[in-house]
């Protein structure tokens, strides 16, 4: 277990004091990490301080069919918060380096990957052996 930091600095960049919103979105490192993350699950790309605000409940859409249509999206942005979660405390706990390959290959191997990206393809081809 390591002990705890005497420095107030992001242990991921080193250039900025950690607070909530550096640790999950403003990061650098992090933010690269959200744009291919968003890529990869073919996603629009949306800025990750605009993400911050969805997943803290500061913008969410007002109408209940608005916020049903979101549900995929807020799915999508969990599960890459899940992975620069787990990633970031990797690199506090194990002292490891901060690895964007990890974390893309920690989303590639998810279920929402396979949903988002395999299952498309896996449905057109269910459709065309029919």
């Amino acid at each position: 277990m390591p002990l705890l930091s005497e420095s107030p600095l992001c242990p991921i960049c080193l250039s900025q004091i950690e607070d909530a919103i550096h640790m999950m979105v403003s990061c650098p490192m992090k933010k690269e990490t959200w744009k291919a993350g968003q890529a990869m699950l073919l996603k629009p790309i949306v800025n990750p301080l605009l993400i911050w605000q969805v997943i803290t409940f500061q913008s969410l859409p007002r109408s209940n069919k608005e916020l049903q249509a979101s549900i995929p999206d807020l799915i999508t942005y969990g599960r890459i918060l899940q992975v620069i979660w787990s990633c970031h405390w990797q690199v506090v706990f194990d002292q490891a380096t901060w690895s964007h390959a990890n974390a893309m290959n920690r989303l590639r191997n998810s279920e929402c990957y396979r949903k988002n990206v395999e299952g498309e393809e896996g449905r057109k081809e269910v459709q065309t052996t029919d």
